[in-house]
């Protein structure tokens, strides 16, 4: 059985120009981009600043439901947690793309390694 989320973030993390896009699938409120350009994803320093790019990025379009006091909903925090993992298994891919690339520049096939 597969559950929809209303506000449920949708990531896409474009590997060749090093964006990540983010917007809501039913508000349709919020959309934002988080650059990677500027990061080596090769590098453990790289994957977590991107990390953190975009877990910024899905509080920020994760945070148009209504609080209880000062607890976020649960909507909103199902939202962020789909939202940021989905983010995290296509940064794994580019990460390891880049690293992929790093020994191909090197002279080294991982495969031989």
């Amino acid at each position: 059985m597969r559950i929809i989320y209303s506000g449920l973030l949708s990531l896409a993390l474009l590997g060749s120009s090093g964006v990540a896009a983010a917007d809501t699938d039913m508000r349709g409120t919020g959309k934002i981009l988080v650059s990677t350009h500027d990061l080596d994803l090769a590098t453990d320093t790289g994957v977590r600043t991107a990390r953190a790019r975009v877990r910024r990025a899905a509080e920020r379009v994760c945070s148009d439901y209504p609080r209880i006091g000062i607890l976020p909903s649960t909507e909103s925090a199902r939202c962020r947690t789909a939202a940021v993992h989905e983010a995290d298994v296509r940064i794994a891919t580019l990460a390891s793309r880049a690293h992929e690339d790093r020994l191909a520049s090197a002279g080294m096939d991982s495969r031989t390694r």
